[in-house]
């Protein structure tokens, strides 16, 4: 069986971010390091930025896609994100290849099958989510006001 990797590049309020490697492909769950940080932690694991599938953001908050931007101008890759949370950060990233879905949504990114669903935050349409590559499931939430049937 192959092995799926998650790595946290960061978590907290001074940015959060994981790294998604499956068969050699990748995708990045948040963005809210510096693009440089990003870019260097990525680089500790072994991970190459240049090589990602795509970007999923749970929601528009600074600590989750605050190194968005600056990122995008480096390495250009989809970025996968509820109508809301797109609608959100559009104005600041106009030039972004945008993804949008509904929460609740699946969403395909190469090797990846994600399942959002929406949870409770102050966000404009935050999601959670759960992420298939090959036999592997994992579930992630983030920011989450109270748990929900949705979570369990």
């Amino acid at each position: 069986m192959a092995k799926v990797t998650l790595t946290v590049l960061g978590s907290g309020s001074r940015g959060n971010s994981l790294h998604v490697e499956y068969e050699g492909k990748a995708i990045l769950v948040d963005a809210g390091l510096s693009a440089k940080q990003l870019e260097a932690r990525m680089m500790q694991v072994g991970a190459d930025a240049a090589e990602l599938l795509g970007i999923i953001l749970t929601h528009e908050h600074g600590d989750h896609s605050a190194g968005l931007k600056t990122f995008l101008k480096k390495r250009r890759c989809p970025v996968y994100a509820t109508h809301g949370t797109k609608d959100a950060l559009e104005p600041n990233l106009a030039t972004a290849e945008w993804r949008a879905f509904e929460a609740g949504a699946k969403v395909e990114m190469g090797g990846f099958l994600v399942e959002t669903f929406p949870v409770p935050h102050d966000a404009a349409e935050p999601i959670g989510m759960r992420i298939t590559a090959g036999q592997v499931r994992v579930g992630l939430v983030s920011d989450l006001g109270y748990v929900t049937r949705l979570v369990v």
